[in-house]
Order: C-alpha cells, then sequence, then structure tokens
C-alpha cells in the first residue's frame, strides 16, 4: 500500500518520485517515510485560549508548560528562505528531460491539514498543463474512479506549479492544470465537481529543493468535500436518551452554573454565526451576500465572498455547533491557570476553563471563550494570533492560515451574535 502523504511536511526530509515504468508502483515514494520516526507529524499538545499578556500584544506563558512541537501545517511555502540565497534553487542538469520523458503518477491518498484529504496526481511536464497518456492506464487512477461510481462524494480541483518561472505564468499554469485534470474526468464525476482552480502562488504541496520536490509540486490535487453515506436500514429496539448536557468536573455550584451558562449562549452564538454564513453563501451567488457576514469574514479571516476558504469556516463552525449541540464533552474548572483563561488537551476529552481569570468576566465574553475551545475540541484549530477582547479586530494573517485560527471563530460568533 501507497503510504499517505501529508502536505508540508515532506520537504525536508527530500522526496523521491520512483520512475517506473507504467507507474505500477511508486515504493519509496517519500524517503522520509522509511524513517518514519524522523517524520511524524505532531500537532501541539495544547491548545489555549488567551492569557493576560496577549491582551497588551505579549505572548502566552506557554514555554515551561507546553510541550514543544511544530505548527500544524498547511501547505508549504512555495519560496523558503535558504542559506545561499536562492528563493527558488536552479533545475538540475536533466531534470527537464526527465519530467518531459517521466510517468505521471498517481497518489490516492494524501492529506493537507486544514484543507482535507484527497488524491494528488503529480509529474507533469516543466511548464506544461497536458495530461500525460500513461495516466488513463494507471492502476490507482483507474480503482480511484471505479470506486466513485454510483457514490455521491463531491470534490474540488486545485492545480500547483513549482516555483520556477514568473508569478504570471504559474498563476495560469495552475489553473490550467486544474482544468486539464477536469476534462479528463468521466462526465458523471465532473458534475460532482465544486470548482478547479489554481492554488494561491505561495502554495506548494512541499519545498521545492531538490527535483523531487518539484516533481511534487508540479501537480493536481482532487479534494473531498462533501461525503454522503446511505446506512443500510435497522431497527433498534430500546430507549435512546438524549445527554442533558456536558458534565462538569471539579466545577463548584457557583462555576457550573456560570459555565453552563457560557455554553448554552456559545451554542446559540456557534448555531446563529453557521446560520448566517450558509445564507450568506446562497446569497452571495446571486451578489446579494449581507454586508456584515463580508465585514466580519474581512476582520475575522481575511477574506470576503464564495470560495474554498467559505467552506472551510463553514465547516468549522459545522463540526463546532455539532459538537455543542451533542453535549457529549466535559468541562473542567481550574483554578490557578498561570493567567490563561481556558486550554484544551488534544489528548484529553475535556475544555478546562480558568475560573480565577473567567468568574469576574461577562457572560458574552466567558461564551466567546467557550466558542473558541470548542474550534480546538472539534475542529483542531490552533492559535496562530489573539485578537478579539471585546471588540471587533482585522487579523493579520492569510486567509489560509485564519480559517485555521481560534480566534477567529471567537470573534465572529461572538460579534455577528452581537450585530446580526
Amino acid at each position: 500500500m501507497l503510504p499517505q502523504l501529508v502536505a508540508g511536511g515532506a520537504g525536508k526530509a527530500g522526496i523521491e518520485l520512483q520512475r517506473l515504468a507504467g507507474n505500477s508502483a511508486v515504493a519509496g515514494l517519500i524517503d522520509g517515510w522509511r524513517r518514519p520516526q524522523e517524520h511524524a507529524v505532531a500537532t501541539p499538545t495544547v491548545q489555549r485560549a488567551c492569557c493576560a499578556s496577549c491582551a497588551s500584544g505579549g505572548p502566552c506563558d506557554s514555554e515551561e508548560r507546553e510541550p514543544a512541537g511544530p505548527p500544524v501545517q498547511r501547505y508549504a511555502s512555495c519560496v523558503t528562505a535558504r542559506v545561499s540565497t536562492q528563493d527558488c534553487p536552479s533545475r538540475m542538469k536533466g531534470e527537464k528531460e526527465t519530467a518531459r520523458s517521466g510517468a505521471m503518477v498517481f497518489l490516492p491518498q494524501l492529506t493537507i491539514p486544514g484543507e482535507g484529504k484527497g488524491v494528488l496526481i503529480a509529474n507533469f511536464d516543466i511548464g506544461r498543463s497536458a495530461i500525460k497518456p500513461n495516466l488513463h492506464s494507471t492502476i490507482y487512477w483507474q480503482q480511484f474512479l471505479s470506486g466513485l461510481q454510483g457514490d455521491q462524494t463531491r470534490w474540488r480541483i486545485v492545480g500547483f506549479s513549482d516555483c520556477a518561472g514568473k508569478a504570471a505564468l504559474n498563476t495560469a499554469l495552475r489553473a490550467d492544470r486544474a482544468n486539464a485534470v477536469l476534462s479528463v474526468l468521466p462526465g458523471e464525476l465532473r458534475r460532482r465537481i465544486d470548482s478547479a482552480e489554481g492554488a494561491a502562488m505561495h502554495n506548494c504541496i512541499t519545498e521545492n529543493d531538490t527535483p523531487g520536490d518539484r516533481t511534487l509540486n508540479r501537480s493536481v490535487a482532487l479534494l473531498l468535500t462533501e461525503s454522503t453515506y446511505d446506512m443500510p436500514e435497522e431497527k433498534i429496539e430500546g430507549t435512546i436518551e438524549k445527554p442533558e448536557g456536558p458534565s462538569y468536573d471539579d466545577c463548584e455550584p457557583g462555576d457550573r452554573d456560570l459555565v453552563k451558562k457560557w455554553d448554552a449562549i456559545g451554542t446559540v452564538m456557534a448555531g446563529k454565526a453557521l446560520a448566517g454564513l450558509e445564507q450568506y453563501r446562497s446569497d452571495d451567488a446571486d451578489n446579494r451576500g449581507s454586508q456584515l457576514v463580508t465585514d466580519l469574514l474581512i476582520d475575522s479571516f481575511g477574506f470576503q465572498g464564495s470560495g474554498p476558504h467559505l467552506r472551510a469556516v463553514i465547516e468549522g463552525f459545522t463540526r463546532t455547533y455539532n459538537t455543542f449541540k451533542s453535549d457529549d464533552y466535559q468541562y473542567e474548572c481550574e483554578d490557578d491557570c498561570d493567567g490563561d483563561h481556558a486550554y484544551v488537551y488534544d489528548v484529553w476529552s475535556d475544555v478546562h476553563m480558568c475560573m480565577d481569570a473567567l468568574r469576574t468576566r461577562g457572560d458574552l465574553y466567558g461564551a466567546g471563550v467557550a466558542v473558541h475551545e470548542m474550534t480546538h475540541y472539534s475542529t483542531g484549530t490552533d492559535d496562530l494570533e489573539y485578537f478579539y477582547y471585546g471588540s471587533p479586530a482585522t487579523t493579520s494573517l492569510h486567509p489560509d492560515d485564519a480559517i485555521g485560527n481560534a480566534d477567529g471563530y471567537m470573534s465572529f460568533a461572538s460579534e455577528f451574535y452581537k450585530r446580526g
């Protein structure tokens, strides 16, 4: 079975695409997978909401208690600072000839954290968007198409290029590659493609240090946007009881009442934000999108209008709201959190509320913290930027990063709750 490729995390190990006739196998695609202990993608152990020092722009006091780990990786940066000062390394001798004659490679397992799962078609010829003839006879491609027959999945297509060449040409090339893949899909599957477009120029599948890296970046990803499963009808006998609410561990009666109130308001916040975004997506197609939603999307996530970023934010609020509604989680009330207001451990299923910092705050603030933490808990957001302290602020993050920032969801939901 082919190893699973995690975008953004393979370049430093050096990626080697084996050029085997007929693409019968791509064994050892990523050299690092032969040494998994060196290349396991780690996620931060602790996700936090906000701390006292963050309110004044200072960093959270987390070095002492937060185990080290790389940040959550999404796409890799196409241009990386190097000792040689070369933004994009020169092509090696014979690289162009190899790219032209090498077979196209189909990878059936691709994960881009923050973007989704899918598949990758790699090794387009340099500067070209044409599909190489061998793809149609590649067993993994055939199996992929066969497996999609009759299901109800939906996909989006994203084209990539390596870092060489002018940005304008690569922008067009990325879009052309995406459309080239769209054109070779069977008609039934083509109707289930939500979009076909080039990735932003600063986004690559991996870095561009080696010919193997660049081969992988000359590619097109098909990313899953929606899955629907028809479950066989089954008769269930017995009584199913809906949980009465989340559990509250180590919470004194007064604190329990506060957290329960914040949880209830947070649930409404997330639900109201989700409904507003769904309506915005529908209205935006006719250029009637809500100005408030547009303003809050710009403030909280750095973009406006429909597209993959909006889908990602809606998916984040969907997971958050569904988790709130499930009531299948646990709050823990803490006293001394060294200035933090709340935190979530990835490996433990509970949300820690730091009551010494929160008891004196208003209900809207506490509910916002609950939304912030629930995005960590349900969606895997990170703490990339803190900027909400009771009034709207504009994110400095690129939308690719802002859609994974917990405070963006907290500020959007809080402001929409107040003004929507």
